[in-house]
């Protein structure tokens, strides 16, 4: 079997017999883009031909480096710790240069911040996102249904008996298939939908003057839905929350996964506003770099599923909201109206999340009227995906203990 990588400064390996196999690994540079191109079967082969000679050498992030640079010395954060040098030891592979400097592995291929030299091993799976892949978690890409809407049209799956439904809200960058885990269980004990959000997805574009809560109403009539239950995550949630404040005839519970909170003041950058600004400056493509190796993401790597699942969903993501063109209506300012949602409500988050959202939980839990809080301790922003098990039994059981 052939593995042969190369890259633009001349890096190449060649072993065995020719594979079929193409994936493209972006990695991100400080002075330059480059990519390997990986022809291969099996990529534990690839691994073990890597992680037999060569040794990774945490430095800082090219933020860093770029302070520096100017006289600067910032904190080391987190994320800082992910770029350094691969190094050839023993007679392994052979570069144009020996040392590759300010080079950002992929998180899948990242050691676990720890000593000055982290030695890779076979057990450090690579995990790349490919065409083909079908991720533990079963996330898939179903052909769905097609409702009109005002300007455009949903893509959507609808399963199960049960009233009230459960109506499924995906987060940015993401799509319905985020909801895979939960589909099938929660369709077995009621009437499920979930459907691409206007933007994402199979739906239509975004249309100037339409907003998602107008989508889910038209949605909701479409359907023959009169009350339902609202189970969103992030930005899923935001919408969950807008819509029990505007028709709270129509909106039996509500549960908040991970939830944002339109209108309250962030101390520290709000990571879809950082996310949107880099892709504006240096394209979606690297938007979409930028938003795998978030730290709001930083728990996945201990999911290896969920992480196979984000990729994929966000190497699908078109990046309409960070271009010039018509945009969704934004949803209002909430933080002052907590106290008004009259919808039950449970909100979820993970211990491993990011501040911001871990403060933002504890404000609404505390705002809304008889709101449940249910962290999961193991958990991050993904909580449906990194604990879909704990997560589908606290909806669940919420949901049961809701009069319709």
């Amino acid at each position: 079997m052939t593995t042969h990588i190369e890259d633009a400064m001349g890096l190449s390996v060649v072993a065995g017999e020719p594979a079929s196999t193409t994936l493209r690994v972006e990695i991100d540079a400080v002075l330059a883009d480059w990519a390997w191109h990986v022809d291969h079967g099996e990529i534990d082969e690839l691994l073990e031909l890597f992680t037999e000679d060569a040794r990774f050498e945490p430095h800082h992030s090219a933020r860093v480096q770029r302070a520096a640079a100017r006289g600067g010395r910032p904190g080391l954060g987190a994320r800082d710790q992910y770029v350094g040098h691969v190094r050839r030891e023993r007679g392994g592979p052979r570069a144009r240069r020996d040392d590759l400097p300010g080079r950002r592995l992929p998180r899948s291929v990242h050691p676990v911040p720890g000593p000055p030299v982290a030695h890779l091993r076979p057990h450090h799976r690579v995990d790349l996102p490919r065409s083909d892949a079908r991720p533990g978690v079963g996330l898939t890409a179903s052909t769905g249904s097609r409702v009109a809407v005002a300007g455009g049209h949903l893509v959507l799956d609808d399963s199960g008996s049960g009233e009230p439904a459960i109506v499924l809200l995906h987060g940015f960058t993401f799509d319905r298939s985020s909801w895979d885990p939960q589909f099938d269980r929660f369709a077995a004990h009621h009437r499920t939908l979930r459907y691409d959000l206007r933007g994402f997805g199979s739906s239509g574009p975004p249309v100037a003057g339409r907003g998602h809560v107008d989508d889910l109403l038209d949605l909701l009539d479409e359907r023959g839905v009169g009350r339902a239950h609202l189970v969103g995550l992030s930005l899923g949630a935001n919408l969950a929350l807008a819509a029990a404040l505007r028709h709270p005839d129509r909106v039996a519970g509500i549960v908040l996964a991970s939830p944002g909170l339109p209108g309250h003041r962030w101390t520290t950058p709000r990571p879809p506003d950082e996310v949107a600004e880099h892709a504006r400056a240096f394209g979606v493509e690297a938007g979409r770099r930028f938003w795998l190796d978030h730290e709001i993401f930083a728990s996945t790597v201990d999911y290896p599923e969920a992480r196979a699942g984000l990729e994929r969903m966000v190497a699908a993501f078109a990046g309409l909201q960070w271009a010039d063109g018509p945009q969704t209506d934004p949803l209002p300012a909430l933080h002052e109206r907590l106290g008004e949602v009259a919808a039950p409500t449970l909100v979820v988050h993970g211990a491993r999340d990011v501040a911001g959202y871990r403060g933002i939980a504890r404000v609404i839990a505390a705002g809304v009227p008889g709101a449940r809080r249910h962290e999961l301790s193991t958990a991050g922003h993904l909580v449906n995906l990194e604990q879909p098990d704990e997560f589908n039994t606290a909806v669940l059981g919420f949901l049961a203990s809701v009069r319709g």
